[in-house]
């Protein structure tokens, strides 16, 4: 029960001292008061001036931040412009070589061709020529062998003409021999026929002459 009591007077007595503290100190705080608001406003005022210059340097940052943005920017702008320059003309580049490329290529095949065209013609020149060459001496083979054969016809002509004109002639002298033996024989025969016929003329005449002169007598008889 007393160790209550004590408590409780040790509870009022430092409640009391708290207040008495807070007396002093809010005493001390007015009396302080009109400095406090002077140092409030001047740490104000100097806050408002770091502000101030921190929003100056901020605005400064900024402004360089984005000079800096912008000047990256117009590199970055001006980088992807080279590059994109860079590569139409590597394109321009490649698209000349690859039209060069198939110009050559074109000449070049335009080139092959015509050696073909060239080797084509040549070579149909060369065989119209060997064709021509061959036809030629053909055609002199032929006429020599046809002249050949013509001369030989015309020996073999010439001979049999030579032939024919001495079986003709042969012929002839054969008629002529026939007829010359059939005369020679007609004259033998005609030459017979008249010695026959002056033979029985011969024989006859002295019948006829005995048949006169029988004749003679018997008419003179009759007479």
């Amino acid at each position: 029960m007393k160790r209550g009591k004590i408590d409780k007077k040790k509870e009022i007595t430092k409640i009391r001292s708290k207040k008495t503290k807070n007396l002093i100190t809010n005493k001390r705080i007015k009396e302080r008061e009109p400095d406090l608001w002077k140092e409030v406003y001047s740490g104000l005022k100097v806050l408002g001036k770091k502000y101030k210059n921190f929003r100056n340097k901020q605005n400064i940052k900024k402004q360089k931040e984005e000079q800096i943005r912008l000047k990256e920017q117009e590199e970055q702008r001006l980088q992807e412009q080279e590059q994109q320059k860079l590569q139409e003309q590597e394109e321009r580049k490649l698209q000349k070589e690859q039209k060069l490329k198939e110009e050559e290529r074109q000449r070049l095949e335009a080139r092959e061709k015509q050696r073909l065209e060239e080797k084509k013609i040549k070579e149909e020149q060369q065989e119209q020529e060997k064709q021509d060459r061959i036809h030629k001496e053909r055609i002199k083979k032929e006429q020599q062998e046809q002249e050949r054969q013509e001369h030989i016809y015309k020996e073999r002509l010439a001979k049999g003409e030579q032939e024919r004109l001495k079986q003709l002639e042969k012929v002839s002298q054969l008629r002529q021999e026939k007829k010359q033996l059939k005369e020679e024989r007609g004259l033998l025969i005609e030459e017979r026929k008249l010695k026959k016929e002056r033979r029985l003329e011969k024989e006859q005449r002295p019948k006829e002459e005995g048949k006169r002169l029988s004749g003679k007598v018997k008419w003179f008889n009759g007479a």
